[in-house]
């Protein structure tokens, strides 16, 4: 295939250069000891990595430590090791792979074409396409909205003010759509807030922003800004929403809600694309007329860098969990690493073994920052990323007969521990089984089984008691309770089985059980049907 590069520009409606699309994985230990130098403090260019032909779109999963390239040129997606700097894999796409985005929850990629309407999606752990999303018009823009697993794509006329442009929403479960949304012209990129569920559409030459509500599916406002947007990110945690406007070269902070701007920040020439670091408060802004990037101190809304990068960079991903941005060189064939520090977050393991010191699982754990809120929860054996030199409580709960007794390495016999990290870090706790529940003690067990009888394992299972959760765990369960109380327990459905009935005939879902005063063993068996 001969390939013709245009000095042209695609989010002004003409034909883009041929790209190609590079997978970046960046392991973060060994990778830190090497880049950059201890000494170096700030954001600073780390290295560059050749990638393949004219790359533009660029994602990363910080859940698997890849970043995805998207090479126009040569219809790739190269996988590059973070730890070696090399490209481990490349993954054939379809001509022209334009635009990248992932759900980090599914490992699910999702790669859109120029002047096309259809989006691949790859799954991340093989490499292999695992199905496609068709739409009425060519794909200008995609975002992901991980929490409710749901990708918005937009589609519409490339050049002009060219009406009928859409807003697809697409469920991750089976890639179909849910709905279409009228929006502006020119709609060349999305912003999603997980936390909120709003989903911004920046309309480069209505020079305004549709603001999607997620669970209406339907444009809540339009907010006109004086230029055209040309780049959107929003912070979840600050509700800050970032709009790089072409006209003024500058960059546009807005509060997410009330869409008041409440600065306007010089950055380079033609910001074509933006990112953040939510756990930095870094905006890293992408210009491509000057072959530069921007970055913004999101506290202050101040410039507090300008990196030289390649030749036309028109995309930008920032990595929160190592504290790198990656950006993509179209004309230089090769992505810039920008290293912000050292890495914001590490990972607390949480194991559990009985007192002879075999391994035990299926514990329940909790993690509760400063003020006692539960920020992630998980079973035995369960990691957890957490934010480094920031208190956390740990809590591990009883179940069944097991009893938790101490702390491997301390001793503590505390069954909540402080913790505060700065490096990936794994705690033990210690249990004894009582081989039946302790006096003032009963026992409720949980089954789950189908209309025939045969078990149903692994449906969720939760005991609470005056509408607050106590416990959950996964049937068939086990839950230790204090005599003289009374309880609820409910279980949830799984994999196309829908609860019918509890073996008593009770059929309502939620069951109450009553402790009287004398131990007792209490055993309560779900009935699924499908």
């Amino acid at each position: 295939m001969k390939l013709r590069r245009e000095r042209v520009l695609d989010r002004r409606g003409r034909k883009s250069w041929l790209i190609t699309t590079v997978l970046l994985m960046f392991a973060s230990v060994s990778f830190l000891l090497t880049f950059p130098p201890t000494a170096v403090h700030g954001d600073t260019v780390a290295l560059t990595i050749q990638a393949g032909i004219s790359p533009s779109g660029v994602a990363v999963n910080p859940s698997t430590g890849r970043i995805y390239v998207a090479n126009r040129g040569d219809g790739t997606i190269s996988v590059i090791d973070s730890a070696t700097k090399t490209v481990v894999g490349t993954i054939t796409v379809g001509d022209i792979p334009a635009e990248l985005a992932i759900n980090p929850v599914t490992n699910r990629l999702y790669l859109t074409y120029s002047d096309n309407n259809i989006t691949t999606v790859i799954d991340g752990s093989t490499g292999q396409v695992v199905g496609n999303i068709a739409v009425p018009q060519n794909v200008k823009a995609i975002a992901v909205n991980s929490v409710t697993n749901t990708i918005y794509l937009t589609g519409g006329g490339s050049s002009g003010s060219v009406p009928g442009s859409r807003l697809f929403v697409v469920s991750g479960s089976n890639n179909t759509v849910l709905r279409t949304i009228a929006i502006g012209s020119g709609p060349f990129s999305i912003a999603v807030n997980p936390n909120s569920n709003r989903v911004y559409v920046a309309n480069f030459y209505d020079w305004t922003i549709s603001v999607v509500d997620g669970s209406l599916k339907s444009v809540i406002s339009t907010v006109p800004v004086n230029g055209a947007p040309n780049g959107l990110a929003v912070n979840p945690g600050t509700n800050r929403l970032y709009v790089n406007d072409v006209t003024h070269n500058t960059l546009l902070v807005l509060d997410a809600s009330t869409y008041a701007i409440l600065a306007q920040v010089p950055v380079g020439s033609f910001p074509n694309a933006v990112d953040l670091n939510p756990k930095t408060n870094r905006v890293y802004v992408v210009n491509s007329g000057g072959g530069s990037v921007t970055i913004v101190d999101g506290n202050t809304n101040a410039v507090v860098s300008l990196l030289k990068v390649g030749n036309f960079p028109p995309r930008v991903a920032a990595d929160p969990v190592t504290n790198f941005a990656y950006v993509t060189n179209q004309n230089s064939d090769s992505v810039t690493v920008i290293y912000g520090g050292p890495p914001t977050t590490s990972r607390v393991t949480v194991a559990t073994q009985d007192s002879g010191g075999a391994s035990i699982s299926g514990f329940y754990i909790s993690v509760l920052n400063q003020g006692g809120k539960a920020v992630a929860s998980g079973f035995s054996t369960a990691s957890f990323r957490v934010n480094n030199s920031q208190p956390y409580t740990v809590v591990v709960q009883d179940f069944g007969n097991y009893f938790f007794d101490h702390w491997l390495d301390t001793g503590s016999t505390n069954r909540y521990r402080s913790i505060t990290i700065t490096t990936n870090t794994t705690i033990t706790a210690v249990y004894t089984n009582a081989n039946s529940p302790p006096p003032g003690y009963s026992s409720i067990s949980v089954k789950t089984v189908n209309s025939a009888g045969a078990p149903l394992n692994g449906y969720l299972t939760t005991l609470s008691q005056n509408g607050t959760v106590i416990s959950q765990y996964f049937s068939p369960s086990i839950f230790t309770v204090a005599n003289g109380q009374t309880y609820q327990v409910s279980v949830a459905d799984y994999q196309g089985e829908t609860f019918s009935h509890w073996s008593d005939g009770t059929t309502s879902r939620v069951y109450t059980v009553i402790i009287g005063g004398t131990s007792t063993a209490v055993n309560l068996t779900a009935v699924y049907t499908p």
